[in-house]
């Protein structure tokens, strides 16, 4: 959980604590009241996680959204890449229709070709596992609950990279 959530409960709890202490109970009898700490904390962390409807529904985040966020990842790399990057790259190499006719290209540029090509390529894994990573801890989700969804990426990356 976010530690400024945390600290925000914990300022809650203290409250109602001294609250409970104001109306002359006794210190233990106020603890048993508020409850025990194990079974405080796990409650506060469900309700934490069930906070947003992707928190209670996370099987769709991490079972039924990879394919489709990673698609869609893949997809503006690709364009932003290839309309963007690409054509600067060229013109910083100075590369032209006819330097393709009249004779080969330099090794170097031959090579930041081939560099734009692995980033086509491995810059969607790495976002897409960061986009992971950041939903699973904005959720509170534990690490386990991202392996279905890392699990899909590899799949599919690998059968991208197969078909190219």
């Amino acid at each position: 959980m976010p530690l400024v959530y945390v600290r925000r409960t914990v300022r809650e709890m203290a409250d109602h604590y001294d609250e409970l202490l104001g109306e002359r109970i006794a210190s233990d009898e106020a603890l048993r009241t508020l409850g025990e700490p194990e079974v405080l904390a796990s409650s506060i962390t469900r309700d934490y996680r069930h906070r947003t409807w992707l928190g209670r529904h996370a099987w769709v985040v991490f079972w039924l959204l990879p394919l489709p966020i990673a698609t869609f990842i893949a997809y503006l790399v690709y364009i932003l890449t290839i309309e963007a990057v690409m054509p600067c790259v060229i013109w910083a190499c100075g590369v032209t229709e006819e330097s393709f006719v009249l004779g080969p290209l330099e090794t170097w540029k031959i090579a930041i070709v081939l560099v734009m090509h692995l980033v086509i390529l491995a810059l969607p894994i790495a976002m897409a596992v960061a986009t992971y990573r950041w939903l699973a801890i904005r959720l509170g989700q534990p690490w386990t609950r991202q392996l279905p969804a890392l699990g899909l990426l590899t799949f599919y990356f690998a059968v991208t990279m197969v078909e190219l």
